[in-house]
């Protein structure tokens, strides 16, 4: 009964490889990018630095150059085909207490 066991335990082990050859493959790993095919501006306005923080983050991954708003011109802004823009939230319902930043100008 032992020699039996080990026997068949051996058989089967020894077609693992045959059998695994013949089974579901595993899915190539696929790599997903996008791509930025238009003239963007990327502008954002900071009252703690986060919005500053996470436009860096939009432009290094969108291959583009992060710029204040209060720095840009009218011109720089209507030149571009498409704007990212970031504005802080602080305080922005309020009619007092304004996050003081270009956007509220």
């Amino acid at each position: 009964m032992k020699f039996t066991a080990l026997t068949t335990t051996l058989v089967l082990a020894s077609l693992a490889p045959i059998t695994l050859a013949f089974g579901p493959q595993r899915a190539a790993f696929t790599r997903c990018s996008t791509a930025l095919n238009a003239d963007a501006g990327l502008y954002y306005s900071s009252t703690t630095g986060n919005t500053e923080v996470v436009a860096g983050y939009i432009a290094e991954a969108a291959g583009l150059e992060a710029e204040e708003i209060g720095d840009a011109t009218n011109s720089d802004v209507e030149g571009q085909g498409a704007l990212i823009v970031g504005a802080p939230t602080w305080h922005t319902d309020a009619d007092s207490e304004r996050s003081g930043t270009t956007w509220d100008s």
